[in-house]
């Protein structure tokens, strides 16, 4: 079994996919407390440097290109700093990009103070639903059909829309899509959907993640992989299976779906059965939530956590 690991795993080299949703900057104040404002009772923190991430659908590209495929990011971003950011970052990351302009650039600002977020975050962001122009739209086009597998990576900031989706209706069989349940209306007839358990049972309007799972495959018409954090996944395909965690610990969830949802196209694109790309994502999310915050998982962290495990396929 570990050369049928082996040859799912080299088989992620060049594979092309395709990843269209909504990118953001994380930005990062690190610095350290040693006293409380005197203006109000909150921390004064001493600034010490500045980080920035490529967050949203553009953490999905970073894990792709990280365990060896080829990575192309369809999205918006703004006329501003914060978008000559991102793209320096893609190009540094080697992800073919193509941003359509937007208002503003999503981004999300933390401070971490003495290892610890400090109780707030900036967000700067719009909503609305964007449309690509048509020549994005036709390169766009042009890109899915030479994908191996399409990923979309819907936040909720209005890139993903009914147009959007009505262009790629040809492609549909190539698709896993990681959506927001206020969308689910957009996403019908793909080939897999990716929410997370309290999604799952939104969406489903009920408390059974069994029963949730069970209405999903039959609404959408797709296959479901549910992610579960430290209950690890649930697969409702032609069976259902339960997939235990593989983390050692959880120290945090964020991005790890991302890491899930990059690690399950390349796996699907090598020839592994939807099983055992199931399996091998959760591997991939067993590593990001050992992290503390958004990590992405890259190819050689793979493997030496498969085949350092005693847990395999079967």
């Amino acid at each position: 079994m570990n050369q049928r690991l082996k040859e799912i795993l080299t088989n992620f080299q060049n594979k092309k996919i395709l990843v269209i949703g909504d990118i953001m900057l994380d930005r990062y104040f690190y610095g350290e407390v040693s006293r409380i404002s005197p203006e109000a009772p909150i921390p004064v923190v001493n600034l010490i440097k500045e980080k920035h991430e490529i967050g949203g659908a553009g953490n999905v590209a970073s894990n792709i290109t990280l365990l060896g495929g080829e990575a192309t990011i369809f999205a918006f971003a703004g006329q501003d700093q914060e978008a000559l950011t991102l793209k320096k970052l893609l190009q540094e990351k080697n992800i073919n990009h193509f941003l359509n302009p937007a208002k503003i650039t999503t981004c999300k600002s933390r401070i971490i103070a003495n290892q610890q977020q400090i109780g707030l975050r900036l967000d700067k962001e719009e909503t609305q639903n964007k449309t690509f122009n048509q020549e994005t739209k036709n390169i766009l086009i042009e890109k899915a059909e030479q994908a191996d597998k399409i990923i979309i990576s819907d936040y909720s900031k209005g890139t993903i829309t009914q147009d959007l989706i009505n262009s790629l209706h040809n492609h549909k069989h190539k698709i896993i899509a990681d959506l927001k349940p206020k969308n689910k209306h957009l996403y019908k007839n793909l080939y897999l959907i990716k929410p997370n358990e309290k999604e799952a049972l939104e969406m489903a309007n009920h408390e059974d993640i069994h029963q949730a799972g069970i209405k999903l495959k039959q609404e959408f018409n797709s296959n479901i992989l549910i992610t579960r954090g430290s209950k690890g996944m649930k697969l409702f395909s032609d069976e259902i299976i339960e997939i235990p965690t593989y983390a050692k610990e959880v120290y945090d969830v964020s991005g790890a779906g991302d890491s899930v949802i990059a690690a399950l196209a390349l796996a699907l694109s090598s020839k592994a059965t939807l099983h055992e790309s199931a399996i091998i994502s959760n591997y991939a999310a067993g590593i990001a939530v050992e992290k503390h915050r958004t990590h992405s998982v890259n190819l050689e962290e793979l493997k030496q956590r498969i085949f350092s495990s005693n847990n395999h396929l079967v």
